[in-house]
């Protein structure tokens, strides 16, 4: 029996934190759509370029900043996600699906202050014979977060 798409897509979204939090490039390349676009808050693109406290949105047109910001991360370096809130709209037919939602995400980097961070996401998943697909992606920090 499948899930419904709510709660498939729940459910990838918690395996798709825990696959970044253990910088499981493999994972997070499975569930990208062919033509994934990111626009993300800074973090993403700061941390893959050595620039961690530069705050500015970057548009990153494909999947490689991941595998940047992954070898970028010293040893010892640790995260988490805890979202807190979840909301699945189907798009369409319902091959498609508008997701928002809220998180937070903290990151210790060996000899660098905690980051913490309340973020607002939205991201548009795309259904395939091989399951769900990250389409777009964009998180912004929630004011005073």
């Amino acid at each position: 029996m499948s899930l419904d798409p709510a709660a498939e897509l729940r459910q990838l979204f918690d395996l798709w934190f825990h696959a970044i939090d253990e910088r499981d490039v493999s994972f997070v390349d499975r569930h990208f759509h062919a033509e994934f676009h990111d626009i993300d808050f800074d973090a993403v693109v700061r941390a893959s370029q050595g620039r961690l406290f530069q705050d500015s949105r970057i548009e990153v047109p494909d999947r490689s900043v991941y595998r940047a910001m992954f070898a970028a991360l010293p040893p010892g370096t640790t995260g988490d996600h805890d979202v807190r809130a979840f909301d699945v709209r189907p798009l369409g037919e319902g091959s498609s699906a508008l997701v928002t939602g809220v998180y937070y995400a903290r990151l210790e980097i060996p000899g660098v202050p905690k980051i913490e961070k309340t973020l607002r996401f939205l991201s548009v998943w795309e259904q395939s014979l091989a399951g769900w697909k990250l389409l777009a992606h964009q998180t912004v920090a929630l004011p005073g977060a």
